[in-house]
């Protein structure tokens, strides 16, 4: 990919445009994240006279930038959540995870979530982040585990052995989730 980036954009710098596009679109084919080629590519779009198609990828890099930041302000939350859970501001690290969850709604931050709620003593609230987060991936093992602990500490131990026996169905080789 980096070579037809480069490669386009020498072609630009010579006005070369047409060939600059076949260029910067086979980098784009390649590598479909990266901001610099989708950019380089609408400059050479609209240098042909394809305004449209140069909108189109203008609107691209304006989505991948949105992403990165969005991206950037997770990354920084959830090092915050870490952080807190290692001071033993549990508080602080449930609100970190929260807000980090509306930002990257995925199995693993939901069950981050949960695990701080869990060790704060907040069954129900680590229980029903654990249903979220297996509703977004219902094969995670690590819901499946301290969904299990959960119910455990709530004296449900039918619920719990499911919930355990669920982890290891998961990951047969699971040895937290041991019964």
């Amino acid at each position: 990919a980096e070579a037809h980036h480069y490669l386009g954009l020498v072609l630009s710098k010579r006005n070369e445009w047409e060939d600059a596009v076949e260029e910067l679109r086979a980098a784009v084919r390649l590598s479909p994240e990266s901001q610099e080629t989708h950019y380089a590519f609408a400059q050479a779009l609209r240098k042909t006279g394809h305004a449209d198609d140069a909108a189109a990828e203008f609107n691209v890099v304006q989505r991948l930038q949105e992403t990165s930041r969005t991206n950037v302000q997770a990354d920084f939350r959830e090092y915050q959540a870490r952080k807190m859970v290692a001071a033993g501001d549990l508080d602080r690290a449930i609100e970190d995870y929260r807000q980090l969850f509306e930002l990257r709604r995925d199995a693993r931050t939901a069950t981050n979530w949960a695990s701080a709620m869990l060790w704060k003593g907040d069954t129900g609230g680590a229980i029903q982040a654990l249903h979220t987060a297996l509703e977004i991936d219902p094969g995670y093992c690590w819901a499946h585990y301290y969904l299990g602990v959960a119910w455990a500490r709530q004296h449900e131990y039918d619920h719990a052995r499911e919930a355990l026996n669920m982890a290891i169905k998961s990951k047969p080789d699971f040895a937290e989730a041991e019964l």
